[in-house]
C-alpha cells in the first residue's frame, strides 16, 4: 500500500490542506502545535472511521458543521480512493464503488489489514520508542498490545468472569426450584376449583333455558293486546285530527266568502275610473306631441349652448397661449446671453480643472487611508513602532529555536547520565561480591563509599537536571510571548503596507494646492450643470417661440366658428316651432300649460285598467278555492265517520285487565332472568380469573422445570469451563515465548545491522525484582549479555527503532510495505538525533514508503519529501 494524496477539511486546526506524498521518506515538519500529528489521525481517521477514544466533536474544527478528508493510495498496483465525512456519506471508488463508514471499514479491515495490525505494524505512535528504551513498564505493555498476548489475558478473566456468573445464576435456579412443591400444591387445588365453578354454571344456563321459554309465550301473548292498544290509540289520534281539520276548513270557506264579496265592491269602484281615463285619452295624447316638441326644441339649443361654450374656454386657452409664447421669445433672448458668459468662465477654470483630475484618485486614495487608520487609533508612528516589534519577534523566533536545541542536547544528555547512574547504584546496592563498576571486590565499606560518591553526583545531576528545566521553562515562556507577538504579524503588515501607500502619495501631492484645485474643479462642475440646465430651457422656449403664428391662426378660426353655431342656432328652432303649428316657443309652452291638467289626470287613472284585470282573477281565484274547499270538507267528514266506526269496533275486542296481568308476568320473569343471567356473569368472570391463576401457576411451574434444566447444565458445565480457562493460560505462555522469540530475532538482526557487526543480538529475558516479574533487553557483545546502560546514546536509539520495527515486522508477517512514524525524536540528545537520521538514511529507505512527523530540523536532509506545517493565522497551513 503507498498513500498517494490527501485533501483535509475542517479537520481540527486543518481549514482545506492538500499533501501529495511520495515513495522513499516523507517527512513533515513543523513546530509544535502546527497540526503536523493531525496529518496523521487524519489518514487514520480515513482509513478505519473514528474509533475510541477519538469523539467527532473534537475532530471537528471550531465554527464548522462537517469535516471532509479525501485520501488517495494504491494497492497491488490499483489506485483506490476513501472520502470520509463525519454525516457518514462517505464513499469509495476503485474498482468497486462502496458508501457508508460501515461498508467501507469492512473492505479495508479484510483488504488492507485489521486496525489492531494497522497501529501495531504501520503506525509508530509518538513515544513508544522512548519507552522501549527505558521504560520497563510501557516496553512490556507495547510488546504485549502488539503481540496480542493480552488478548489470551483477558480472554482468561473474561472467561473467570463468566464462570463466576454461572454460579451466581445457578444460585437463583436454586432458590427458585424451593417453590417447586408449593406452586405444584395451588395447581391442583385451582383445578379443583374450576370444575366445581364449571358445574355451578352449567344448573344456572339450565335454569336460565326454561325461563326464556316462559318468557317468550307470555310475550306473544302480550305482543296481540299491545297491536290492540296501538290501533285504537292511532284511530283516536285520527279522529281528533278529522275534528280539527273538519273545524278548520269551515272557518276558511267563511273568510273566503268574506273575500270575494270585498272584490266585488272594488271591481265596481276601478271600473268606474277605467271609464273616465278612456274620456280623457285624446288630451293626454295632443300633451304627450307638444311636449316632445319642446324637449327637442330645448336639447337643440342646450346643443348648440354647450358647442359654443367649449369654443369660448378654447379661445381663452389659445389667448394664453399666444401670452406664453411673447413672453417665451424675450426669456430666450436672456438665456443665450447667460450661456454665453458661463462658457467664457468655464474656459478660464479649464486648467485648473484638469490639474484636479490628474490627482483626484490620489487625494480619494490618501483619505480613505487615513480614515481607516483613524477607525483603528493607529498613526504611522505607531505602526512603524508595531513593524519594529514584529522584527525583533522574528530574530528572537530564530535565536529561541538555536537555544531550544541546544537545551533539549543537555537535557537528554543529562537524563541519560542520571538514568546510567540510577543502574548503577542499584546494581551496587544490590550485587554481591563483584563491584558491577570497576570489577573489585565489594565489601560493606566499599559499597557505602561507591553509593555516597554516585548519590553526591546524582544529587548534582538533579540540580544540573532543575537548573535546564528551569532555563527550557523560561525559554518556553519567552517564547509563547514570541509567538503572540508573531500572531499578529500579518495585521502589523497590513497596516505597514498602508502607511507607506500613505506616505507616498503625500509626497506625490507636495507640490499642489490640493483645495484650491478641488474648489475650481467644484466651480467648474457647477458652471457646466448650470449651462446644461439653461440649455435646456432655452430649447423649450424656442419650442414655444416658435408656435406664436400657430396659435394667432387658431385663435381667428375659434372666433368664425362661435359665428357659425349661432347662425345655426336661431334657424333650427324657427324652423321646428313654425311647423308645429306656432308662431313662437311662447305660444307653445302656453298650450302646454292649458293642457297640462287634463294630462296629469289621466295619467293618475292609466293603472286602473291594470287594476280592474288584477281584482277581477283574483275574484276568480276565490270563486275556485271555495269550491275547493266545500269539496275537501265533504270528503273529511266521511274519513271522520269511517275512523269512529272502527274505533267503536276495537274498543269491544280489547281487554284492559288482561293486558295489565301479562304485562306485570313479563317484569316478573324478566327480572327473575336478569338475576340469572348476573348470577351466571359474576360465575364466568370468576373462572376466568381460576384459570388465570391456573395459567399463571402453570407458567409459574414451567419457569421452575425450565430453571431446574439450567441448573443442572450449569452445574455440569462449570468444570468444563474452568479446564477450558486454564488452557488459556497455558495457550497464552506459549505463545507469550514464541512471539518474543521471533520479535528478538527479527531486532537481532536488525540492531546488528544498525551497529555494524558490533552488537552479534538482542535478549529478551524475565526477571524478578522486589517479588515483581519484569521483561528485560540485554546486547550481546563478544558473546556476553550485557544491560541497556552499556550502550552510548546513538546505540540506544539504534536499539529503540530495532526493537520497535521487529515489533512492526512480527505483525505483518516480516515485511513492512508502509512505515508511520509520529516524533521519533524528542528529547534527544545530538549523538542519538544523528544516529537516527543516519538509520532513516540506510535502513528506512528499503520500505516503499516511510512518513515521518518531527519538529527537528536535521531530519531534512534524510528526506527525499519535506512537507513544511506552519501554523498562522488560527489554521494550520502546508507547503511542500
Amino acid at each position: 500500500m503507498i498513500l498517494k494524496e490527501i485533501v483535509i477539511r475542517n479537520f481540527k486546526s486543518h481549514s482545506n490542506t492538500r499533501i501529495k506524498f511520495e515513495k522513499g521518506i516523507n517527512l513533515i515538519a513543523g513546530r509544535n502545535g502546527a497540526g503536523k500529528s493531525s496529518i496523521l489521525e487524519a489518514i487514520l481517521v480515513a482509513l478505519y472511521g473514528i474509533r475510541p477514544p477519538m469523539r467527532k466533536d473534537d475532530l471537528l474544527q471550531v465554527g464548522t458543521s462537517e469535516y471532509t478528508i479525501d485520501l488517495r493510495f494504491e494497492m497491488n498496483g490499483r489506485d483506490y480512493r476513501i472520502i470520509r465525512r463525519s454525516s457518514g456519506n462517505s464513499e469509495l471508488q476503485g474498482e468497486f464503488y462502496l458508501e457508508g463508514d460501515r461498508k467501507i471499514n469492512e473492505w479495508v479491515e479484510r483488504n488492507i489489514s485489521p486496525f489492531h495490525v494497522f497501529t501495531g505494524a504501520v503506525y509508530v505512535r509518538q513515544g513508544e520508542i522512548e519507552a522501549i528504551i527505558s521504560d520497563e513498564s510501557g516496553r512490556e505493555k507495547i510488546i504485549r498490545k502488539i503481540t496480542r498476548i493480552e488478548d489470551y489475558e483477558n480472554a482468561w478473566k473474561n472467561l473467570g468472569q463468566v464462570i463466576r456468573e454461572l454460579k451466581g445464576e445457578m444460585d437463583k435456579y436454586m432458590e427458585i426450584l424451593k417453590q417447586k412443591e408449593d406452586a405444584e400444591r395451588r395447581f391442583k387445588e385451582k383445578v379443583q376449583e374450576i370444575e366445581k365453578y364449571k358445574m355451578e354454571i352449567g344448573d344456572c344456563q339450565e335454569k336460565l333455558e326454561k325461563l326464556r321459554i316462559e318468557h317468550k309465550k307470555v310475550l306473544e301473548e302480550k305482543r296481540v293486546f299491545d297491536e290492540f292498544k296501538r290501533e285504537m290509540e292511532k284511530l283516536k289520534e285520527q279522529v281528533l285530527r278529522l275534528e280539527g281539520e273538519i273545524k278548520g276548513m269551515k272557518q276558511r270557506l267563511e273568510v273566503l266568502q268574506s273575500q270575494k264579496e270585498e272584490l266585488e265592491v272594488k271591481s265596481m269602484e276601478i271600473r268606474e275610473k277605467y271609464e273616465k281615463m278612456i274620456s280623457l285619452n285624446e288630451k293626454a295624447r295632443l300633451y304627450m306631441e307638444l311636449e316632445k316638441i319642446h324637449k327637442e326644441i330645448s336639447n337643440a339649443h342646450k346643443e348648440l349652448d354647450n358647442k359654443i361654450k367649449s369654443l369660448e374656454i378654447e379661445k381663452e386657452r389659445s389667448l394664453n397661449e399666444l401670452r406664453k409664447c411673447e413672453e417665451e421669445k424675450r426669456n430666450l433672448e436672456n438665456l443665450n446671453k447667460e450661456i454665453s458668459e458661463l462658457k467664457s468662465k468655464f474656459e478660464n477654470l479649464r486648467p485648473k480643472t484638469q490639474k484636479w483630475e490628474q490627482i483626484k484618485s490620489k487625494v480619494e486614495r490618501k483619505a480613505q487611508i487615513e480614515k481607516t487608520l483613524s477607525e483603528k487609533g493607529y498613526s504611522i508612528e505607531k505602526i512603524d513602532q508595531m513593524f519594529s516589534v514584529i522584527q525583533r519577534a522574528r530574530e528572537r523566533d530564530r535565536g529561541l529555536k538555536e537555544a531550544f536545541s541546544k537545551v533539549s542536547m543537555e537535557k537528554g544528555s543529562l537524563l541519560t547520565e542520571k538514568r546510567r547512574l540510577e543502574e548503577v547504584i542499584e546494581k551496587i546496592r544490590t550485587v554481591v561480591g563483584i563491584c558491577p563498576v570497576c570489577g573489585r571486590e565489594l565489601t560493606d565499606a566499599y559499597r557505602d563509599e561507591l553509593l555516597r560518591k554516585f548519590s553526591m553526583e546524582m544529587e548534582r545531576l538533579k540540580n544540573e537536571l532543575l537548573k535546564v528545566e528551569e532555563k527550557e521553562r523560561k525559554l518556553m515562556e519567552e517564547r509563547k510571548k514570541v509567538e503572540e507577538l508573531l500572531g499578529k504579524q500579518d495585521v502589523v503588515l497590513k497596516y505597514k503596507q498602508l502607511a507607506d501607500e500613505l506616505r507616498r502619495i503625500s509626497e506625490d501631492l507636495r507640490g499642489f494646492d490640493v483645495e484650491k484645485l478641488k474648489d475650481a474643479s467644484a466651480e467648474a462642475e457647477r458652471i457646466l450643470s448650470r449651462i446644461a440646465f439653461l440649455e435646456e430651457a432655452g430649447k423649450k422656449s424656442q419650442k414655444f417661440a416658435e408656435k406664436y403664428e400657430e396659435a394667432l391662426k387658431k385663435l381667428k378660426e375659434i372666433d368664425n366658428e362661435i359665428l357659425e353655431l349661432k347662425k345655426q342656432l336661431r334657424e333650427r328652432v324657427d324652423e321646428r316651432i313654425l311647423n308645429a303649428g306656432f308662431g313662437n316657443i311662447a305660444e307653445l309652452e302656453r298650450a302646454l300649460s292649458e293642457l297640462r291638467s287634463y294630462y296629469e289626470d289621466w295619467m293618475s287613472l292609466r293603472s286602473s285598467e291594470i287594476e280592474l284585470k288584477e281584482v277581477e282573477e283574483k275574484k276568480k281565484a276565490v270563486i275556485a278555492e271555495i269550491e275547493k274547499c266545500e269539496s275537501s270538507l265533504r270528503e273529511q267528514t266521511k274519513q271522520y265517520e269511517k275512523c269512529v266506526g272502527e274505533f267503536k269496533k276495537l274498543r269491544e275486542r280489547y281487554d284492559e285487565r288482561r293486558h295489565l296481568e301479562l304485562e306485570d308476568l313479563e317484569k316478573k320473569i324478566s327480572k327473575e332472568i336478569a338475576g340469572l343471567e348476573e348470577r351466571l356473569q359474576v360465575l364466568k368472570n370468576n373462572l376466568i380469573l381460576l384459570e388465570k391463576d391456573r395459567d399463571y401457576l402453570q407458567r409459574q411451574l414451567e419457569v421452575i422445570y425450565e430453571s431446574e434444566k439450567k441448573a443442572k447444565a450449569i452445574e455440569n458445565a462449570i468444570p468444563e469451563l474452568e479446564k477450558i480457562r486454564e488452557k488459556f493460560l497455558s495457550y497464552r505462555n506459549k505463545v507469550a515465548e514464541a512471539a518474543l522469540k521471533e520479535v528478538e530475532r527479527y531486532a537481532s538482526e536488525i540492531f546488528e545491522e544498525f551497529t555494524g557487526g558490533k552488537y552479534s543480538g538482542i535478549k529478551l529475558k524475565r526477571v524478578v525484582e522486589y517479588g515483581k516479574e519484569r521483561l528485560r533487553i540485554f546486547v550481546l557483545h563478544h558473546g556476553a549479555e550485557r544491560e541497556t546502560s552499556f550502550l552510548s546514546g546513538g546505540e540506544l536509539i539504534a536499539l529503540g527503532i530495532a526493537f520497535r520495527l521487529a515489533l512492526s515486522m512480527f505483525e505483518s508477517g516480516g515485511r513492512i510495505p508502509l512505515l508511520i512514524l509520529d516524533e521519533p525524536t524528542p528529547f534527544l540528545d545530538e549523538e542519538r538525533r544523528r544516529k537516527l537520521v543516519e538509520i532513516m538514511t540506510d535502513y528506512l529507505r528499503r520500505i516503499p514508503q516511510v512518513i515521518v512527523v518531527s519538529h527537528d530540523e536535521e531530519l531534512k536532509d534524510a528526506a527525499d519529501r519535506v512537507i513544511n506545517v506552519e501554523y498562522r493565522g488560527g489554521v494550520s497551513v502546508v507547503e511542500a
